[in-house]
């Protein structure tokens, strides 16, 4: 074909180039438009944030306890995200794993969080409790050192929202009750056969002392389905213990615990819940969650079971964490147990044991 015989074609191509041209400039002058729109909403929105809570004023990731920090005008908020790389700030942090959402109509001190994953709220979503529960055997200074720990729990609680727990879940109507200082040759079987009885869920927090000396009891509780929890080994208070030490503590207890179920547990209680940052990053280190109590029916101070069925009677709540005992000398504890359950079920509560 002739070069200029093809003159006719020219027309309709340079038109159909030129509508492409002029379509293209006015799509990317469009999105720039509305980049420069996004920005000034972040802008505002950023500065809103400011005005009415707490500004975000950094961010770090602590590979080691796999969670970020956010320092904001001072308060340190930890919010576990298994390694995720954060890409956004200003508000709202966005990563492959979690969503953080910041409530600016809210102010600082009831930081409103929500943290999820793979679409369910995760444990920063919650209230953390007020730990409830008196005895009148505890008075003046007594009580005013325990509300100074409880208080020190709940702080924790905020701090390392992902590791350490008061309570669970408020907006599930479920209570947690939990056993302490066991196994012991009676009162822990005794507490199990009640449980068994009423059908219903619950954990031990034994020691390793204990598991060495009552074996065949740890492996009852555990052929019926109970959540058994490490308590250390000999009951010393963490808080004072070395760094090493505090493994031992929980490493010796688990070997033994795995020598008699055939498994190992990450759930553990510090004896008199004692703990402190130092312990707590140690503990987070052996992927161990520590699970304190919200509801102390101060079984541990009194032995009238008035008095303890009273403390759940006055102060349960959906979520909480409720402390007993299941050990040497709390016969009291085991023999008012069948009244606290069926109480707490005429509540329309469920009683589960702690998740693992």
């Amino acid at each position: 074909m002739n070069f200029f015989n093809t003159r006719k074609y020219f027309a309709p191509i340079f038109i159909f180039m030129l509508l492409l041209f002029v379509t293209s400039c006015a799509r990317n002058k469009q999105e720039n438009i509305s980049s420069n729109e996004s920005s000034s909403r972040q802008s505002s929105s950023s500065a809103s944030a400011s005005d009415e809570m707490a500004s975000v004023t950094g961010i770090v990731m602590d590979a080691t306890m796999n969670k970020i920090m956010i320092n904001a005008d001072g308060e340190e908020y930890f919010f576990g995200t298994e390694g995720a790389t954060v890409i956004a700030l200003d508000g709202i942090l966005i990563d492959d794993q979690a969503t953080v959402y910041y409530s600016a109509a809210e102010p600082k001190n009831a930081l409103k969080i929500d943290v999820i994953k793979n679409g369910k709220n995760h444990h920063s979503d919650y209230q953390v409790y007020e730990v409830k529960g008196t005895a009148p055997s505890i008075q003046g200074a007594k009580w005013d050192n325990m509300v100074s720990q409880r208080k020190e729990s709940t702080n924790f609680a905020q701090k390392y929202r992902d590791l350490v727990y008061v309570n669970l879940n408020p907006n599930e109507k479920a209570v947690f009750l939990t056993f302490d200082d066991g196994p012991d040759a009676t009162n822990t079987l005794s507490v199990m056969n009640t449980l068994i009885k009423k059908k219903v869920g619950a954990t031990f927090f034994f020691t390793g002392e204990n598991i060495k000396n009552n074996s065949a009891v740890v492996k009852k509780v555990h052929e019926n389905g109970f959540a058994i929890g490490l308590h250390g080994y000999d009951h010393t208070s963490l808080g004072v213990l070395k760094d090493n030490e505090v493994k031992a503590q929980l490493n010796n207890t688990n070997d033994l615990l795995e020598k008699i179920t055939g498994e190992r547990t990450n759930l553990m209680r510090p004896p008199y819940g004692d703990i402190n940052d130092s312990t707590i990053e140690i503990i987070g280190q052996l992927k161990q969650k520590i699970y304190l109590w919200s509801l102390d029916t101060l079984d541990w101070a009194q032995s009238d079971k008035e008095e303890i069925l009273r403390n759940i009677k006055e102060n349960l709540r959906p979520g909480d964490i409720i402390l007993m005992h299941a050990s040497y000398g709390k016969s009291f504890s085991a023999e008012i147990l069948p009244e606290v359950i069926d109480y707490i079920k005429t509540q329309g509560y469920e009683l589960k044991a702690l998740p693992k």
